[in-house]
Parts: C-alpha cells; structure tokens; sequence
C-alpha cells in the first residue's frame, strides 16, 4: 500500500493532501506534539471526511471538540497501551464511544441523523435563489430554488434551520465572508466566485452557471427621420456626388455663358422623372440624348426603390440600432450599472485579455441595493450583468409585451462554478454532498427552479409589464418636422448659391475646383500580414489564433498587429503543446519559417494540431519555391490540406493541389485561396483510398459473387466508404482482413486508410471518425427448449410436495397397522391408505362394521386430502399438456452461471469482456476462446451448444434467418454488456478525415445509413450469409405432445409408435 510520512520537526507548515487518490487515503497521527493537531487541519484542508486514526497514550484525554469543530467525524483513537479503540458521536453532543470491533466504527461514524442540531443559514433576498414575502394569511414564507435546497436537508436529515443576519438584506459581500471566517454562517444559498476558498469551502461542483449582459431594446426612431433613413448615408453621398457629376459634364458640354442653376433644375427633374423641363434632347446630339437617358433610368431605379422604401418603413417602422455583441457595448451612450466586486471582476478580466478593455468606459459604479432595484424594475436607462438564473428570472416580468424592454447578449460575460458555500470544517460537508448530488440527478433541483417563478409572482419580484395599447398614426406632425427642415436647408442653400454664382459670374472657368470624392485609402497602414490574417479570421470564423515563432522570428510576429480574436503566442520549442477543447475547431495556426529550425518546426506543427489536421494554417516563408514544395509534400503526408504560404518581400501567396498529384498553386488573393478550400479540395480526381474489408462481416462490410458472377460489395458501413469515395471522384483499393490484429497493424502502418468495421478505440494505434452513436454489445442466447414428454407425470407438483405426500403416506399406513392390531400387515396398511389418498374406493377396512373414533378421523384426512390432491394433480398436469413445459430460460447474464452453457468468443474480444467483468468470476468461468472463422461459423449457424455475444447490428443481422420461425431458436437480452462508439477507424494523418465526418454525418441525419442497413439484409441473402433453411424444430410432427400421456406409459413400443402416426396425421389436418 503506498504510503507518506510527514513529522512535524520542523518549523514549516505541513502541506495539504492533493491529487487523484485522496479519497480513499487514511491518516495516521501520532498526537505525541501539540504541533500535529494543527498540522492535521492543514493536511487535511477540504478533506475532513476522510477516516483518521490517532495513536494516544490516554484517549480519554483526546480533544473530540477539537474534532468536532474542525469537520473532522471519522476519528478512531487507539490507546497504545492496551489496544482499546475509541471514537464519538458528535449530536446532540459530544459523546465518547469505546468500540468493541472495528465493525462499529463505520456504523458509528456514519452521521445521518443530525439531533436537531442548528444550522445556520442566510435568507438575504436573491431571486430566483433565496426570497421572502408575506402571504395573505400574514405569514413570512421563505422560497427560492437553492434556499429549498437547503432547507429540505436540514428538514431531511433532523436539523434545526437557524436563520443569520435577517437585518441585512442584501448580505453585503465583505460582511458575508467574515461572517463565514467567524463560523457565524454554517451555508449560504447564494452563488459566489471562488475568491481562493479563503473565507468559505465549498460542495461538488454541479456544473458551470454563466454570465451575461442584458442591454435594452433598441427603440424606434423619430418618425421626422423616415424620409431621410430610406437610403443609406452613402447611398446619399453617392446621389450627391452623381448628381453634381451630372452638373458638370452637362455644363462643359454647353457653352461657358450657360446657368449653373439652370442645369441643376434640369438634372434634378431628371432624377425626379418630372416633365417639366421644355428642352428637346435629341435635338441636341447624341452626347445629349446619352446624358438624357442615363439619367432618367438612374431617376427611375432611385425613385422607385424610394417610394418603396419608405412605404416599407411606414408599415414595419425603423428603430435605433440594436447592440447585438460586447464591439456594439464599446460604441454605446448607455452605461453599465456595477458595483465595486464586479467591476473589480471586469478589471481583473480585462487584464486577462479575456474581455474587451473598452468596456471599463462604459461603467457606472453604484451601490449594490442601486443595482437590484433599477434591474429589477427594467431601468431601460443602463445596461446591467447577472447570472443566467438571476437574469431570467428579471426578464420573465416582460414575458406578455408585444416588444420587450430587454433582450439578453448572446456572449458569456464570465462563467462561475454552481456550488453551496460552506464554512470550513462543516462536520456535515459530506453528507450535504450525497444530497446535493442525488438532488441534481433527479431532476428536483430543476423542479425548484421552475417553482420559483411562482413563487415570484406570488411574492411581487415578478411584476409583469404590459403593452401600451396599439396606436397607428402614420401621417402626424412629427413626420413632415424633417421636409420643413429641408425645406427651410434648401432657402438656405439655394440663396447662398446664388450670390456665389452672381459673384463668380464670368470666371467660372478659372474657378473649377478639381476634387476627387473616392480617393481615400484606408488600408495604407496596413501590412500584407495583419491583412492575411484579418481575412481569414473573416472568411472562416476564427474564435482563436495561435503564433508559432520560435528564434529571431517571434521578434516579427510580436510586430503584426493584434487581431481581434483570442490569441495564443508559442514561442519555446521545447515545451510541446497540443491543440485540444472546446472551441479548437475554428483556430488560425500561424507560423514563422525564417530563422526557425525548419524540420523541428514542422513536428512541432504536426504535433500540434494531431487531432485537427483539417485547420487552417499561415506559413510566412521567405525561402525558395524547392523549399515551399518540400515543406507542402510534408504537411501532406501528415494529413494538412488547409495550408497558405505567404511570401513577405513580394507578398505573393501560394498553395498547394494534392490531387491527383502534389504541385504548388499560385494566389493572388485570399478569396481565391477560399475558393480553393471549399471546391478544388472536393475533388479527389482520381486519387486512391485503400479500404479494408472482411470476408463475412455482414452487415457491415462484405462481398460475394451474384448470379452473374460479378463481384457485389455489400455493408452499410463499406457503403458510406464507397458512396464517400464515388461522390467525391476518388478510387479504392480493397484489402481483405480476416482478423482484428491483422486490421489494427495494417492501421498503424498506414497500409489501408479506412476500416468499415467496428473495433474498440486505440488511439496509440489508429484514430476515429465523429461518433455518430453509440452501439451495444449484446448477448444471443438459446431460446428455452421444452422438457420431455415422460417428466410431465412428476411436474405437476414440485418435490417438496412429493416428498410431503410420501411422509403423510406412510405416516397414515403406520397408524393403520397399529390400530389394525395385527389384523393387517403392512403391505396391506399401505395400500389401503393409498386407495383413500387416491381417491379409490378399494378399500374397506375403516368402513367394515362399527368404526372407531380414530379409524373416522384417519378416513376423513385421506379421503379429503386425496380428493384435493388428485383433482390438483389432474389439473396440473392438463394444464402443462396444453400449454407445455419448458427449461429454464436465461434472462440476464447472471442466469449463465446456473447452466452447461459456455461463452464462446475470439480472444480480442474474451480480453474485452475480462475486462468489463472483473466483478463477476462465475460469469468469466464460462468464457471459452476460438478463432474468428470458429466463432463466426458457430454464430451465423445459430449453435445452441454455446451463447454468442457481439454488437446489436451484427446480432440482428444473425437473428434475422429465423424471421420465418414460429419459435426462435435464439434470442437477444435486453441487458447491455458494453457500448462502443460508432465510428469508422482510419490511419493517422488522412487529410480528408474531416471531410468524411461531415459526409457521414449527413448520411445518418438523413436517414439513409438506415436504407443502407436495410439494403444489407438484402445482400445478406443473396450472399447465403443469411439463411432461412433452419427448422422450427419444436413444431415438427414427430416432436408433438402426445395426447394419451398416461396410457402411453403403460404400453409397449409399437403401440406407442401407432399412437405417434395418429397424432402427426391429426398434426397436419389442423
């Protein structure tokens, strides 16, 4: 047994037991130092449950308060001197218990019962988990999902509920910890962050609770601002700057003299499709009639799409904009509402880099009472965060409004373990976790929850907010507040356009000012890599990039500007990481080739993303077009297709096509490479995937010879391989496997790609494709056979009743004999008592002349009891006549042990099942091993000698060849030995494993990987895997019940055999 020694000579606190094992650790203290007993609460910091022994000179002496009030309730004390064990009981109080044996002990120390013991709990308002009102018969009713929680534990296990700080309502969070520290609080129903367990410990965890921000509804907007909302701000600048181009050529196209304003009109009627302009355009030339009709086509589309618009937006109406995402907080007038822990939190998360910075700007600190009421009552005036239970529980009060004040942020603001705060050194820690934990898995804890909204309603938390009644004024004052400003804007502007042209009148043609609406460039400061990345986070989603710079191109790296996603900088070679979690399908991999060991760096690559070769990866390589290709045919073999190289001194980018062989791409854009990923790579063109195939591994892959004689590959599972293969232009090579080790070497060595065969998962070996579901192994087992015609004479009655019947028998035939007084013998006693037990008048002995007393009662026994036992018999035995006996029928596989039966199996899967049923022995002893043909032939030939275990597809596919049978020969337990995951095994490194999983996985959505299992029952037959020529042997005519039983007992052979041919005859005219 390992084993840790730890003396406290030393000045240095002991540690603290951490690790995977400490639940089942024991502590042995030898209390000879005052310094142990403090040393024992730091070891055993959050594990006071655990059993501790103390070795005393005198136990008597040993603190058990001490005990008590540290949690520590399993404490055995040995008296070294005479050996004599001692422990306590803790409620109502300390108790000292002397054991006589060890069995006691856990008896003792098992605490279920708390003996009215007070607990002390808050009972601070924090809707949805702790509340309190008054009813309307004037009693204070406590409710809340987590304060039931709490209460029903104390009600369950005999405790005294004792509520603290009833005048505090909220607890604030300082007073709460040290309270917590005094020992004041015993357990809070509230869910507070870790804080390092300083002040307070904790239950199980149950599972992670987010937080998220609830941002007001957007509004609507003014309706003075529909006119001038219908089209965009650019698409107004861009009608503007059309509409002064227009001005211009049309006046360069006249003479100087001509007015400026007169050509404005034009072109605005124009625009407007007004006909009031008296000009005739063709008479003008064809340079007119050009400008006339671009013009008013333009007119047309804009007017139109106008009027269409703002019709749209008088029946639907527009609203402000909508923060939809934390960037849309960080451009927001509203500010978030916080108190001092929380924005304390947000600062610690900012630093992180897990949260935007820009969101310190936006808060507002307020005290906590401030907070829960302006979010309580929805305050559309400021933004607020709370937990998920707490912010559906406030957003519920707008659950009958037509348009809700508030609408929740789809991102996680932050997440907090779902936990009970407990003081430290609860003796009762760990009874409080059983009850938490088989209150979750029950579903009650949920049950509470959604009691508590009642509960809410009934208590005035939740108020529900009604819809102003529905008012429909389109046409009012505020709509024309807009044209009158315009109008007025135009005054304006058309005044001051005049006195311009009357004072430039004469000079315009010097005056020309050359301007260019369209020549900014925003991307100046940009560099080719920001912007490769930027658009690749874009194009593909990214949530996560990871740089890999190792040597002097980290320092280049460290330059590139920071992408808005979560990044992850590498920059040891040393310390090896791999890329796993939750969100590691939508990473950006970016690495640096130039002054980096290049073969290491490739490893460290392909290490890194083993398990997600299909992600997408940046290489910044300055070198040679020979060294791209090298690096290219590389990542190919290690299964990375996604892979765009970048050229930094020229800023070329270049790729590679794999099929039908490897060759470099040249790009010019990061569409173009886009386009590459989501088309050219669907294209195998040819290129091969080898597939490995069994002999007779119905239904999942197999082949056989048709009619024809033309080769039928058959399988649901070698199916998707080849409708995979054929959809995407590839070519397959088969290899036959005839067993699962010949199937796993062949993977590892990367000989065959896919294996459409279910096998346990090794990942040392090979890896595996999505799980699209789980299988169960099974067992088939013979169906009960019926018992022999000649046994139905003694199965009426079971043997103790026989037996009984014999006794009373002779019992009745001594008596007879002794009250005979050697009048008979005992041959003849016997068979007396036997005539009376049957019910046969043979016999009259007790009847001849005046009978005695004794002689009556011994008549009436045998008579009654012979009339009630032979009409039970006869009943019994028609009964099992017409509806047959049977064997004893196995209904689990703890039944196997009772039998002659063995389990026959291959050795892969015997080692499998050992494993799985290391608790049961009787069951393993029945385990016998053979080859993979034995064991397959005994299977498909449904062998009643042995049972057969293997997964539900391949025991149905066996069971369906006695479809046609009206009794089975076998049949399936519905007990589950063992799940596997449904998946396909596939050599390491094949770069369209990802590709597959998508394809396989809109196979079972669909449904048609069951038509393909169907479809293999099919070929089953045809191939002869399937076969239907077994015979319902129970319902042969030479097997049939006699129905002369009891005379054919008597009679000789031939006389048998006639009675055999009259019944079959009778048999087959039914």
């Amino acid at each position: 047994m390992p084993k840790v020694i730890l003396k406290t000579e030393a000045d240095d606190p002991l540690p603290r037991i951490l690790g995977r094992y400490i639940e089942r650790s024991l502590t042995i203290a030898c209390l000879a130092d005052n310094r142990t007993i403090s040393g024992i609460v730091q070891l055993l910091w959050g594990l006071q449950h655990l059993p501790i022994i103390f070795l005393l000179s005198n136990p008597k002496d040993f603190p058990f308060e001490w005990a008590l009030s540290n949690g520590f309730l399993h404490v055995l004390a040995l008296n070294l001197s005479n050996g004599e064990l001692y422990t306590y009981l803790p409620y109502p109080t300390v108790q000292i218990q002397q054991l006589e044996s060890l069995s006691e002990y856990q008896r003792l120390t098992q605490l279920k019962n708390l003996q009215r013991h007070a607990v002390h709990i808050t009972v601070e308002t924090m809707a949805p988990r702790c509340f309190h009102y008054i009813d309307r018969r004037g009693r204070n009713v406590y409710a809340g999902y987590m304060y039931k929680l709490l209460h029903e534990f104390i009600r369950v296990h005999n405790g005294t509920e004792v509520a603290v700080l009833q005048d505090m309502d909220p607890i604030p969070l300082d007073t709460g910890l040290l309270m917590f520290k005094r020992g004041v609080i015993d357990m809070a129903p509230r869910i507070i962050h870790p804080l390092g367990w300083v002040a307070y410990y904790r239950s199980h965890v149950l599972f992670n609770v987010n937080g998220y921000i609830m941002v007001p509804w957007a509004e609507p907007l003014p309706k003075s601002l529909y006119i001038v909302r219908t089209f965009e701000s650019s698409v107004w600048a861009v009608l503007i700057g059309y509409l002064l181009l227009a001005i211009i050529i049309i006046r360069r196209m006249r003479d100087k003299t001509s007015s400026l304003a007169e050509i404005f009109l034009q072109v605005l009627q124009m625009l407007l499709q007004q006909s009031l302009s008296t000009m005739w355009h063709y008479t003008q030339g064809l340079r007119h009639v050009l400008v006339f009709l671009t013009l008013f086509t333009v007119g047309f589309i804009l007017s139109t799409m106008y009027q269409a618009q703002l019709s749209s937006s008088l029946t639907t109406g527009l609203y402000k904009r909508q923060i939809n995402s934390f960037d849309d907080l960080a451009h927001t007038d509203l500010k978030m509402m916080m108190e001092n822990f929380d924005i304390e939190f947000l600062m610690n998360h900012t630093k992180s880099g897990v949260i935007q910075p820009e969101l310190l700007n936006i808060v507002l600190n307020r005290s906590l009472d401030e907070v829960f009421y302006h979010r309580k009552h929805l305050n559309t005036s400021y933004i607020y965060q709370a937990i998920e239970d707490r912010l559906r529980f406030e957003l519920f009060q707008q659950r009958y409004l037509r348009v809700p004040l508030f609408k929740q942020l789809p991102e996680v603001f932050y997440q907090v373990p779902f936990f009970v705060g407990m003081r430290h050194g609860l003796p009762y820690a760990s009874l409080f976790n059983v009850y938490l934990r088989r209150i979750w898995e029950s579903g009650i804890l949920l049950k509470w929850e959604g009691d508590a909204y009642f509960e809410g309603i009934f208590s005035g938390e939740i108020s529900f907010h009604t819809s102003t009644g529905l008012q429909i004024q389109v046409f009012d004052l505020e709509f024309y507040y807009c044209t009158y400003i315009m109008l007025g804007l135009g005054w304006i502007i058309s005044g001051i356009v005049f006195a311009i042209e009357r004072l430039l009148h004469g000079n315009a043609a010097s005056r020309v000012a050359s301007m260019d609406l369209l020549s900014l460039n925003v991307l100046q400061n940009i560099s080719l890599l920001t912007q490769s990345i930027q658009q690749l986070n874009g194009l593909y989603g990214m949530e996560l990039n990871v740089f890999l710079g190792f040597g002097h191109s980290s320092d280049m790296l460290a330059a590139i500007r920071q992408p808005a996603v979560p990044s992850l900088w590498i920059q040891h070679l040393e310390i090896q990481l791999m890329l796993e979690g939750n969100f590691s399908s939508r990473t950006l991999t970016i690495v640096h080739l130039e002054d980096a060991p290049l073969q290491a760096t490739l490893e460290y690559l392909r290490t890194w993303l083993w398990r997600y070769q299909h992600l997408q990866v940046l290489i910044i390589y300055p070198g040679d077009m020979a060294g791209l290709l090298k690096i290219f045919n590389y990542c190919w073999k290690q299964g990375m297709v996604h892979i765009l190289a970048v050229e930094p001194a020229t800023g070329n980018l270049y790729s590679f096509m794999p099929y039908p062989e490897l060759r470099v791409l040249s790009l010019t854009s990061i569409q173009e490479y886009y386009r590459r990923t989501r088309a050219m790579l669907w294209n195998f063109q040819g290129y091969n995937i080898t597939t490995g195939i069994a002999y007779n591994g119905g239904p999942r892959c197999f082949r056989f010879r048709d009619s024809h004689n033309r080769l039928i590959l058959a399988g649901y599972m070698l199916h998707m391989v080849l409708e995979f293969i054929k959809h995407f232009n590839g070519t397959m090579q088969l290899i036959y496997i005839t067993s699962v080790d010949q199937a796993i070497g062949l993977l590892a060595n990367r000989t065959i790609d896919l294996l459409p065969y279910l096998i346990v998962p090794a990942d040392e070996y090979y890896q595996s494709t999505n799980v699209l579901y789980l299988e169960n192994c099974v067992m088939m087992v013979p169906s009960s056979r019926p018992l022999a015609t000649f046994l139905y004479m003694v199965r009426p009655f079971a043997w103790g009743t026989w037996l009984t019947w014999l006794l009373v028998l002779l019992y009745c035939s001594g008596a007879l004999l002794v009250l005979s007084q050697g009048r008979l013998n005992p041959s003849a006693a016997f068979l007396e008592a036997l005539c009376l037990a049957l019910f046969l008048g043979i016999g009259n002995y007790l009847t001849r002349g005046t009978p005695s007393p004794r002689g009556i009662l011994i008549f009436v026994l045998l008579t009654a009891s012979g009339f009630i036992l032979t009409n039970l018999y006869l009943a019994q035995l028609s009964t099992s006549l017409a509806a047959r006996l049977y064997e004893r029928e196995i209904n689990t596989v703890d039944d196997l042990p009772g039998t002659n039966l063995k389990w026959y199996m291959i050795a892969y899967d015997a080692a499998l099942v050992r494993s799985q049923f290391a608790n049961r022995p009787n069951v393993i002893k029945h385990i016998l091993v053979g080859s993979n043909e034995k064991t397959d032939d005994l299977r498909r030939e449904l062998n009643t000698c042995c049972v057969h275990s293997g997964y539900e597809d391949r025991i149905d596919f066996i069971l369906y060849q006695q479809k046609l049978l009206r009794f089975p020969i076998f049949r399936k337990l519905p007990e589950i030995l063992y799940q596997q995951p449904h998946q396909i095994p596939a050599s390491f490194g094949r770069p369209y494993l990802q590709l597959f999983n998508d394809f396989a996985l809109r196979i079972f959505e669909s449904g048609i990987q069951q038509k393909m299992k169907s479809d293999s029952y099919r070929h089953g037959v045809q191939s002869g895997q399937i076969q239907f020529n077994f015979r319902d042997r129970y319902m042969e005519p030479g097997q049939a019940l006699e129905p002369h039983l009891v005379t054919l007992t008597f009679r000789g052979r031939s006389q048998k055999s006639e009675e055999k041919t009259q019944s079959k005859s009778e048999i087959l005219g039914s």
